[in-house]
């Protein structure tokens, strides 16, 4: 299967001013501000990605599933094939499956399809993972009761959150990651690999704050859609992705607008 790389920013004139601030020292505010303005129309260029569009179908009908009696095949539905109740191991590699199969339809995945396969995959890890039992090995029924709480509004809306600020983080340090390499060392931004870390963390915890936008409203438009029709079609699924892509872009205006 081919990879469809994107070049999402390296050339651009707003990525090589981010590459100044961070070889001026600017702090992680700044530098947070200008990388988020020079991924605003990028994310933009992207929000009708096939497997970001599967990727945030699954993240809503996946904690659904997991509350139907018929759980296996509402899974098969939305792609994601396994012949028992799986494990949480079990259902992230279903998941990744599905999600490789619809990129080899594609004929190839992009840059952004991986990221927003990655992003689903670790946010449901992060999900669900607390929530099984730590003394006693953790059974398929487990991982089922953990995806099916997922479906309630509060809960829909921490994943919801979480899936979009690991997407923006991976979005911007794709790029980002490459360029701080080169400013560790002597007489560089960087002191150390340490610092350079410290650094990507405090990045992490800003498109997480980011994120935050999608969570405010994502819960109760969950509840209410689920309240009515119980489930999400593509349409409904679509709509949910590019909003959220646009509620997404506007914060980060206005963060670069207030540093």
């Amino acid at each position: 299967m081919g990879h469809i790389r994107l070049q999402l920013f390296p050339q651009s004139r707003k990525w090589q001013q981010v590459v100044g601030l961070i070889a001026d020292g600017h702090p992680v505010s700044e530098i947070a501000a200008a990388s988020s303005e020079a991924a605003k129309s990028a994310l933009k260029k992207v929000a009708n990605d096939p497997v970001f569009e599967q990727a945030v179908w699954i993240l809503l009908n996946a904690p659904l599933a997991a509350r139907s009696p018929g759980f296996l095949e509402d899974l098969s539905l939305l792609g994601v094939q396994t012949s028992q109740t799986p494990a949480l191991f079990d259902l992230t590699a279903a998941i990744n499956a599905s999600l490789d199969r619809l990129a080899a339809e594609q004929s190839g995945k992009t840059d952004f399809g991986e990221m927003a396969q990655q992003a689903l995959v670790g946010s449901l890890i992060r999900a669900i993972e607390p929530q099984l039992p730590t003394l006693l090995e953790a059974t398929p029924e487990d991982t089922r009761t953990a995806l099916g709480r997922l479906a309630g509004g509060d809960r829909f809306a921490q994943l919801a959150r979480d899936f979009f600020g690991d997407l923006l983080y991976r979005t911007l340090d794709s790029f980002l990651s490459r360029e701080l390499a080169n400013h560790v060392g002597a007489d560089q931004r960087f002191a150390s690999d340490a610092e350079r870390r410290a650094f990507e963390h405090a990045f992490r915890r800003h498109c997480s704050e980011s994120a935050r936008i999608v969570e405010s409203y994502s819960g109760d438009w969950y509840g209410k859609h689920v309240w009515q029709k119980g489930e999400f079609g593509r349409a409904e699924s679509k709509r949910f992705a590019q909003y959220a892509l646009k509620k997404l872009r506007a914060e980060l205006e206005r963060r670069d607008n207030a540093a």
